[in-house]
């Protein structure tokens, strides 16, 4: 899928291709790790290796992205929906559309 802008695709690709790629290792460890401290050193490797190998990568796009959402005057919309329903549990998402 292409970004909100052109411009910006080529950074969206990267950065997809490089999360995809980390997240077939994290889904791994569901396998891998079956007590809770070695289950919770895995997961903050992971984070580790998420930051290290994608973090400016989604960093790029970002600012990319955010350069179009100002130009396209899209942040007072987006604020807007944010205000109106923020989703700021993972259970608001379920507890909404039921």
């Amino acid at each position: 899928m292409d970004s909100l802008e052109p411009e910006c695709t080529p950074l969206k690709k990267s950065y997809d291709a490089c999360f995809n790629r980390w997240f077939e290792r994290y889904l791994g460890l569901s396998n891998q790790t079956s007590n809770s401290v070695g289950r919770q050193d895995a997961m903050l490797r992971m984070k580790r290796e998420y930051e290290k190998d994608c973090g400016d990568q989604w960093s790029a796009y970002q600012v990319c992205l955010n350069k179009a959402i100002e130009a396209r005057q899209l942040k007072p919309l987006l604020d807007a929906a944010r205000r109106e329903d923020p989703l700021t549990t993972p259970n608001g998402l379920e507890q909404d559309t039921k």
